[in-house]
């Protein structure tokens, strides 16, 4: 009886690889390490990175001499009037007045309120504190002297038509009384009597006419007036003083990143070691195999 061990030298010896999970596993310590050490870089790189800082002040529309129930709708429109003052506050600065170099305003209505927030951001946690108050302090005047400008706008047109209906009414006098005289006078001419009638007339319908206007601009102004009310106006509620920072989510945003990574880098060089590992050992079976002599036994 004979027993031979042999094998065909076309046939590769070869060691299977481990998958991924097994090699993680077996160098679970590799992957630990490299996660934490990108983790450490991801927050080293958070600390490094310059800091954009947040100013907020906060104005609200309606000074208090109106409840939120005096009118029917009142807390709507006032949320309304919220969200469209917001708009007058843009990169620009407000009304188109001028923003520090450096710095970015915005405005945004807190939703279904009538409270508006002002922020500024800037890398220098003054210039944004001193923006966002500067912000809020003009858009305030900008609303709130609307109102008064226009009221005043309507006045200054109120006096110079009332001069001009004072004129107007002085004309018509000085034409009526010409009229008066000729006719008063022994057989006045036709023609100079046709021409102070047409003079009253061209007179008295300039005078209707200025009248009317100086009429409608009176009223006009007191209506401003009298329906003048503050309760659309914008009140400061909120200084900014105290500042917020994107520090916070650099360091999770960053950190969380570099842990990832250091973990799909820990992953792959767990994976490319036991790949070399399964290379070597299909190297050092196929060596010893092929040293191996033949027996032969009776």
């Amino acid at each position: 009886m004979s027993t031979t061990t042999d094998y065909r030298e076309d046939e590769p010896f070869t060691v299977q690889a481990a998958g991924p999970l097994t090699a993680w596993r077996r160098h679970w310590v590799l992957g630990v390490v490299a996660a934490l050490l990108g983790a450490a870089l991801g927050v080293g790189a958070a600390f490094v990175l310059p800091v954009t800082y947040t100013a907020e002040a906060r104005v609200a529309v309606g000074s208090g001499d109106l409840t939120s129930g005096a009118i029917a709708g009142f807390p709507v429109a006032a949320s309304q009037l919220a969200s469209n003052y917001a708009r007058y506050v843009n990169n620009r600065g407000v009304a188109g007045t001028d923003v520090p170099e450096g710095v970015t305003l915005s405005a945004s209505q807190i939703p279904e309120s009538n409270v508006i927030r002002v922020e500024a951001e800037s890398a220098d946690p003054e210039a944004a504190r001193e923006a966002a108050n500067s912000a809020a302090q003009q858009l305030i005047d900008a609303v709130n002297d609307s109102g008064r400008t226009s009221a005043d706008e309507v006045a200054a047109e109120f006096a110079k038509a009332a001069n001009e209906d004072a004129a107007a009414q002085t004309a018509l006098n000085a034409a009526q009384h010409d009229l008066d005289e000729l006719l008063g006078r022994d057989n006045p001419s036709k023609s100079a009597v046709k021409d102070a009638r047409d003079a009253v007339t061209e007179a008295a319908a300039k005078a209707a006419e200025t009248g009317m206007r100086s009429a409608a601009l009176k009223q006009r102004y007191t209506n401003l007036v009298a329906g003048s009310s503050t309760a659309a106006n914008l009140l400061l509620v909120r200084t900014a003083e105290e500042l917020d920072s994107n520090r916070t989510s650099m360091l999770a945003r960053l950190g969380l990143a570099g842990l990832a990574a250091g973990a799909a880098l820990g992953l792959v060089l767990s994976v490319v070691i036991e790949r070399r590992r399964a290379r070597s050992a299909g190297g050092t079976r196929a060596a010893r195999t092929a040293d191996a002599p033949g027996t032969t036994g009776a």
